[in-house]
């Protein structure tokens, strides 16, 4: 699994804005978002103007949108939304090329959180990713799940998303799943009341190897002119054919050609 690059959002707003770097060609964005209201986002965009999908039907306080194989040169993602506390992160994926499983969980009192299991993964390789909010303080010591690396990247503090301002913090961790099975995103952190998803995506298993091309076998030339065959120079002189008439009765002329072989000799 490779991911290019991850981007925290956080504050009270109507909307969130992600200034990426410029993605690569054929590149995925996966969005995790917490709203404290509850209600999902009204819409995501994005600077090149691509088709985003929500993927969490609306199960609760944490949505995942994506962009599969987005296009080259995206710097921005915004999701747009009625007036909010949020925490958000953008990440790109050059290895993620379809979704697969989601599951959503919140409870009170957790201090080891959990999205819940999913159902059976469709494939063996997969990358889970994790997402835990929580507004009942900004510094809720989060620490990842037992097979979980805690997410790095712009905006990010040891995977935590933390708002001081406004009392909020988020966590953000990863997997790579090599068989099929269920799968939690699971957390540990001081007790408060958390809001808990997994998001499951199918990866490639490496760069996807170039089809071998028949190999044409092409003349060296590229034409081949074909003999012309003349006809014997009548002899009107007489019953007896001179010597030259002799020598040159039944030969033909021949065109000039090219002789041309195959590559292999």
């Amino acid at each position: 699994m490779s991911t290019i690059q991850r981007v925290a959002a956080k504050g009270n707003g109507t909307s969130a804005l992600h200034a990426v770097s410029s993605t690569g060609s054929g590149n995925s964005l996966v969005l995790r978002i917490w709203l404290s209201t509850s209600t999902a986002p009204t819409s995501v965009t994005d600077s090149a103007g691509g088709t985003w999908v929500q993927r969490d039907g609306n199960a609760g306080a944490i949505f995942v949108y994506d962009r599969i194989g987005a296009a080259a040169g995206v710097t921005s993602v915004t999701a747009n939304f009625g007036s909010a506390f949020y925490l958000s992160m953008v990440s790109e994926h050059d290895d993620i090329v379809s979704f697969d499983k989601f599951k959503y969980a919140e409870a009170a009192a957790q201090t080891a959180p959990t999205s819940g299991n999913t159902t059976t993964t469709a494939f063996a390789d997969e990358i889970a990713l994790g997402f835990f909010a929580t507004f009942s303080g900004a510094a809720q010591g989060f620490a990842a799940g037992a097979g979980y690396t805690a997410d790095t990247g712009t905006g990010l503090s040891a995977g935590s998303i933390n708002d001081t301002t406004n009392g909020n913090s988020a966590f953000c961790e990863s997997r790579v799943l090599t068989v099929t099975g269920t799968y939690a995103a699971t957390a540990t952190c001081t007790s408060s009341y958390v809001y808990s998803v997994i998001a499951t995506y199918r990866k490639s298993t490496g760069a996807s190897a170039r089809s071998a091309e028949p190999v044409s076998v092409v003349a060296a030339c590229s034409a081949i002119t074909a003999p012309r065959l003349e006809p014997p120079t009548p002899v009107l002189s007489g019953p007896v054919l001179t010597r030259n008439a002799r020598a040159t009765r039944g030969m033909t002329s021949r065109s000039s050609q090219s002789t041309c072989r195959s590559p292999s000799g």
